[in-house]
């Protein structure tokens, strides 16, 4: 194994990565730590409008991380949005007074 002399090494990615017999590049498995950011930068981009092409260019050129793993984000990100609807009350006066409290 030989390590990549590559200038995606930066504070999001601090690994130096590694390139395997039979790769073309480096890579490098990210730590729950960042796996945690990076789903909730895709949560904020997803509320912020960005749709998902737009989402995969902001991953690739801030992360470094391919279409396929950008997805994964976005549907973790997505699965957590759902869980936190569903766990909301359905009447919408409940749901007014559940914001009020969280805004004082």
């Amino acid at each position: 194994m030989s390590f990549a002399k590559t200038p995606k090494q930066t504070p999001q990615t601090p690994q130096r990565p590694i390139i395997r017999p039979g790769q073309k590049k480096g890579y490098t498995k990210a730590t729950r730590q960042q796996i945690e950011h990076r789903v909730e930068s895709a949560a904020l981009l997803r509320f912020c409008g960005f749709e998902k092409s737009e989402l995969h260019r902001v991953f690739r050129a801030y992360y470094g991380v391919e279409w396929r793993q950008t997805d994964r984000y976005i549907y973790v990100a997505i699965a957590r949005e759902r869980e936190a609807r569903e766990s909301l009350p359905y009447s919408p006066a409940k749901r007014y007074a559940i914001l009020l409290h969280s805004l004082i």
